[in-house]
């Protein structure tokens, strides 16, 4: 009976590599078909939707002129787009930033709100209410404060807008670094989780970063507004998913979003891991449980296990082609998101890739030890039901952005 058992799950385990193989593939042929404008629309393409410029602001980390600066370069047409920045409390440091830009560029159109609307729990939410209500287009760009935005990020955005779109998204990414967690940040965003949703994109799935998302504002009035939403820690998932429960699209921009944190340090890129397991898990609980063997070593170690078991073939040959395949595909996936091949600075990638491989596990068993999360200026405790409570008996131990 136990023998039985072994080469069932045995089975189970070499159907499930074959299936995250082909996963593998697809994910490769969906970033060279549809990242850095591979196939770009008819250049006779008229490109003149107005967009609101949504900006969250949350401190200054160092980088936080720089990618501000980055939204009043846009090289979009004047008088088609305006730049709404958001901050909760007059004494935030991002303030005289904001305004030496406003001084700088006095021909884009841009406001900055002080002071944030309390309409729920999701501060990020109470940051842009007002900012969203005041704005006069009928596209929303929400562009997190990290994200910095290449000259023409917002012509590939509107690229993407048809009759049937209701949201444009941007796959996470990150600009280069010069230290090891910001290579770190930049091996995880470039392999497991640009996988997921590359992976998802075709298939209609929705797994989608609100990091850097366009809304159409009919879309968003729609489904009851951004207030609907502030109950949610998570608020782009659930956001995403009545949307697309109204029938419309979502499409995927082939401009990746560009990440640029001033301070990355390890326990701040451990922390947003932990965060967003403890959000999953809360929401996804069955699905989140299997994650660990959509990585290297967790599915290595399962199926040489089990090669060996129905095979007789040695654990550590099979567990070796295994890691091999593995780390292959991801380098050509973290390659083709940098849109280069190898050279001396991408090449620093390789022992903080391989630290992220060897701490996926342990770092994901520590996450599903608690359901308490910092975010904002605030600690939370998350239900499961996707909703979340203040944590009133500890006070949060420092400013985490998303």
């Amino acid at each position: 009976m136990f023998s039985k058992l072994l080469f069932g799950i045995s089975v189970i385990v070499l159907i499930t590599e074959v299936v995250l193989a082909i996963f593998h593939v697809v994910a490769l042929a969906v970033s060279f078909v549809s990242l850095h404008g591979t196939f770009k629309r008819k250049k006779d393409q008229s490109i003149h939707h107005a967009v609101s410029i949504i900006k969250p602001l949350l401190g200054a980390d160092g980088q936080e002129e720089v990618n501000l600066e980055s939204f009043f370069q846009l090289d979009y047409e004047i008088d088609r787009f305006e730049l709404l920045m958001c901050v909760e409390s007059k004494e935030d440091p991002v303030i005289p930033i904001v305004q030496r830009l406003q001084q700088k560029y006095p021909n884009v159109r841009s406001q900055l709100f002080i002071g944030a609307k309390n309409v729920g729990l999701n501060p990020k939410i109470n940051n842009m209410v007002r900012a969203v209500e005041a704005a006069r287009c009928p596209w929303l760009w929400i562009a997190d404060s990290g994200i910095y935005a290449k000259h023409d990020s917002l012509q590939e955005m509107v690229r993407c807008v048809a009759p049937e779109v209701g949201l444009i998204h941007q796959l996470p990414f990150t600009t280069y670094g010069n230290s090891f967690t910001s290579y770190l940040n930049t091996a995880f965003f470039g392999t497991s989780h640009a996988r997921a949703i590359l992976v998802s994109h075709p298939l209609n799935l929705r797994c989608i970063n609100g990091m850097s998302c366009m809304i159409r504002k009919g879309a968003l009035e729609q489904v009851g507004g951004l207030e609907k939403f502030s109950a949610y820690v998570a608020e782009d998932h659930f956001l995403v998913n009545a949307i697309m429960n109204k029938g419309w699209k979502a499409a995927m921009c082939t401009a990746p979003a560009l990440q640029n944190h001033g301070r990355v340090t390890l326990s701040w890129f451990f922390d947003r891991l932990i965060r967003w397991t403890r959000l999953r898990f809360t929401m996804l609980t069955f699905l989140t449980l299997l994650e660990p063997f959509t990585e290297m070593f967790v599915m290595g170690a399962a199926v040489a296990a089990a090669v060996s078991h129905l095979f007789l073939f040695p654990f550590w040959i099979a567990f070796g082609i295994h890691v091999a395949w593995w780390a292959l595909s991801d380098f050509f996936l973290l390659h083709r998101l940098l849109n280069e091949w190898p050279k001396p600075k991408s090449l620093r990638l390789f022992l903080p890739y391989w630290f992220r491989q060897l701490t996926a596990f342990p770092l994901f068993l520590f996450a599903l030890s608690s359901r308490r999360v910092f975010w904002g200026r605030q600690r939370y405790k998350l239900l499961f039901n996707g909703r979340a409570v203040v944590a009133h008996d500890e006070q949060a131990r420092s400013t985490t952005k998303a």
